[in-house]
Formats: structure tokens, sequence, C-alpha cells
């Protein structure tokens, strides 16, 4: 969490009014407003992680030092990036300070930005974009700053393409009046909202707007996504699997007009839901709390009990569900797979490295990335048995290659005459990752692997 100090405090602790314990009688919502101000009371004296990242040479620029525009650059000098910040005031945090007490969150400020390379121009007013030399720039004026005329009036035209939240925001002019429909295609995400999503620009340098609302340009022909659904509608009809039952993620909480609409997008495609799967009915798998890395067998026990005796499909809109009940050993599939028609039961999930390069892969794609060059190391043999172990334990391959790799380069290893076996480790970040591996004649038998997340540091 960026800022945790302040967020904990103004953050306004919707997830109690939603939290599915606060509906049973006889018990109450997790108060995690308070959990998390007791973690940062605890952490205190903690200093930020400062971590050696390799410079990117691109540079980015910040428009507005409110928590937007610091936690965007933040994020950016955190990966490495060139970062400029400009502020018309004389000081950093925005309408916050107003808030809280300057002193706490200008103490925060400082925290955060002690570990990452920033540059701060304060007292400087911003009014021409052309003037900023960058990459990419974040604008994040606020809902009634200078937008700096990305938004054409009147339903013209602009250059960019973004989402726009909020049902009754400004659309500013890109959407025709009345039943007449414009060149746009609407996106929209609750209701009574002002947008606070991003703007990217269609041009170089890369522009992104906070504070705003906005469009998204069609990039289909009229009628082209129904009649893809209908097609899949007849599909699923003829293959006869066309009852499922929804199983709503804790994101749905306090959120049935997400839910009712994935229902109505099931339905259009062909779908019919099972008795008593009308309404919304939200509730944890264990993972997207989070709970896994910490104690993997009540984030089991989260998801058996919730597909315990489900013998029909259960359809999802949250990876993390998918993934959790699929290892409960229910029929889950993600919503886009049963409107696409994905007719097959999914008997296997990716292995935690083929995830990690289907992200990789999909970046590479839309950034035009050429794919990298197949690395001819060492060969390393991992057996079946502990792929299942690092994949329960989160542990990655390229990770157990790492540790190999340098201790066969630096000799940092320990050997085991009676086994056979050499052992050594590596640290990434926060976790600590060993391997005990043979040497075979034409490359590394892993035998195996453990890692624990605990620093140890000496104190006089």
């Amino acid at each position: 969490m960026i800022f945790p100090g302040i967020v904990s405090k103004i953050c306004p602790g919707d997830c109690m009014k939603s939290c599915v314990r606060g509906r049973r009688t006889g018990d109450h919502s997790v108060d995690l407003k308070a959990l998390e101000q007791s973690c940062v009371e605890h952490t205190a004296k903690q200093k930020p992680a400062r971590y050696t990242i390799l410079k990117k040479p691109q540079k980015a620029a910040v428009i507005g030092a409110g928590l937007s525009g610091l936690a965007c650059a933040y994020r950016m000098a955190s990966y490495g990036y060139s970062v400029t910040v400009y502020e018309m005031a004389q000081s950093i945090g925005g309408s916050v300070l107003s808030e809280l007490d300057p002193e706490v969150c200008q103490a925060e400020f400082e925290k955060a930005f002690g570990v990452v390379d920033c540059e701060f121009v304060l007292g400087t007013r911003v009014t021409n974009l052309a003037e900023i030399q960058a990459d990419a720039i974040y604008i994040a004026t606020g809902k009634d700053g200078d937008d700096f005329g990305h938004f054409a009036a009147g339903g013209k035209e602009s250059d960019f393409e973004c989402c726009i939240a909020g049902e009754d925001g400004d659309d500013f002019g890109h959407f025709a009046a009345g039943e007449k429909e414009s060149d746009f295609e609407r996106c929209t995400a609750g209701e009574g909202g002002a947008g606070s999503g991003g703007l990217v620009c269609g041009n170089s340098p890369g522009v992104f707007l906070a504070g705003h609302g906005g469009v998204r340009r069609r990039t289909t022909e009229k009628g082209a996504p129904a009649a893809g659904i209908g097609r899949k509608t007849e599909e699923n009809r003829k293959n006869g699997r066309t009852r499922i039952r929804v199983l709503d993620p804790c994101a749905a909480a306090g959120n049935d007009g997400m839910a009712n609409a994935v229902r109505q997008l099931l339905r259009n495609a062909g779908y019919s839901l099972l008795d008593g799967n009308e309404q919304p009915d939200p509730a944890c798998c264990g993972f997207g709390g989070h709970i896994y890395p910490a104690v993997p067998a009540v984030c089991d026990a989260f998801a058996k009990r919730r597909v315990e005796g489900e013998t029909e499909i259960c359809g999802v809109y949250c990876a993390n569900c998918r993934d959790a009940y699929v290892h409960g050993g229910a029929d889950a599939r993600h919503v886009l797979e049963l409107i696409l028609g994905e007719t097959k039961r999914c008997a296997a999930l990716p292995e935690l490295d083929e995830r990690r390069e289907n992200r990789r892969r999909l970046k590479r794609i839309f950034t035009g990335q050429p794919e990298p060059k197949e690395e001819t190391g060492m060969k390393i043999e991992i057996p079946v048995q502990l792929i299942d172990k690092m994949d329960r334990e989160l542990i990655l391959r390229e990770q157990v290659h790492a540790v190999i790799e340098e201790a066969e380069e630096t000799g940092k290893k320990v050997y085991d005459p009676e086994q056979d076996i050499y052992y050594a480790h590596q640290r990434f970040g926060y976790a600590t990752v060993w391997a005990g591996y043979q040497v075979t004649g034409d490359g590394v038998l892993v035998t195996s692997v453990y890692c624990h997340r605990v620093e140890v540091e000496e104190s006089l």
C-alpha cells in the first residue's frame, strides 16, 4: 500500500458495510480500517525497503501533487523511470492536507519518497503540455482542474481513448443527445459518481488524465459483438450446456448492479441460471483477501465449502475465484470463457511460471516488444512433484534456476557428501529460496525446494 499512514485514516471503511460476516446473526463485520491502522502503528519505526532497480531511459511527468499524482509518481519512480512532479502550490499533498494534520502527511511523504528518486518542482503552474519534456504525462489536477483541452467540446471527437466512470458523470459532450447514437461507445462503471479513470492519448507522448470521465472509441462494426454472442448462444443450446450457477466474488458485495449485469450477459449468451441463483450472493473464495500466502489451508477450506456438492458449471467473474474453485474440484469457468463458447472443463490450472509468462507475452503483444531470445543456460530438471509443491508455496522456476546458477558461478553452496547434494539459497525481495540439487552428467537435477519469507536482522 502506498502512503499507508494516510490511507488508513481517510479510508471510509465501505468494506465493513458489505462484509458478509456483518450479515450473520451474532457476528460482526471485519474492521479492516482498524487493522490497517494497527499495522501502521506497529511498523511506524520500520524504514521502507530500497531496491536496486535498473534505471529506465523513459521520462515521466506528473502534473499535480495530490494523492493521485503522488501515488503515480512513487510507483513510476519505484519502477526505475525518471519522474518529475509539477505542483502549483508550495507543498505537496493537495486536498488531503485539509483533512489530516499536514505534519503527519509530510512525514508520510518523506518516508515514501526517501527510497525513490523523484524530482519535485513546486510553485509552478503548467499551462502548456508542449513545454513538458517527457515520454508520458499523468494529469492529476483534480476534478475541477485543468484538462489542457484534451476533451473535445460539443461532441467533437478527441484524439483519446479511455473509460468513463459514473453513470451520471459529465460526458464532456461526447454522447449525442436523445436517442441519436454518437461515434463512441459508452463504458460506464457504477452510478452517480465522478470519474477517476485514466486517459490514454492516441499521440505521443502518452497522456493519462486522472479525475475526469471519458469515452472509448468503437473498434468494431455495429452489431458485431451481438452477432458473435448469438453464434455462441446457438452452440451452447446444441451442446446442452446452458444451465449454470453464478458464484459472485467478494468484490460484488454492495454492487448488485455489477452482479446483475453479469447475469444478463450470460442470459444473452444463451445460458439459464439455476433456481435460487437470480439474486447476487457474494462470498469469499479465500484468495481475494490474500489469505493463501499466509494460510493456504484456510483458503482451500473457503473454496471447498463454497463449491461443495456442486455438479453444474460454476460461472465466475474473478480470476482468483476461478482458480480457487477449480482447485476445489468444481467445473468453474470465467464469464468470458462462457460467453466465447468454451466447452471444455479446465482439468488443470497453468503453473505459476506459465501465468507469469502469459502476462509477459500479453504485455509484449500490446507494446509491440519483440519476443526474447531463447536462453541457452545450464540444463536444470525439476521433477513434477516438486513443481506442484512450488506452485502451492508460490515459488517460481526462474527463482530456483537463479539460485542454482549463482551457486555454480560463485561457488556459494554447501555440499552434503553422504547424499551427494548441494544446497544453495538466494534472496528475492523478502523471500529467500533454498534449493537442493545434484550435478548430473548433462546438467542439474533439483531434489528439494524451500522458501521462507522472514527477514532475519542482527541487532546489538
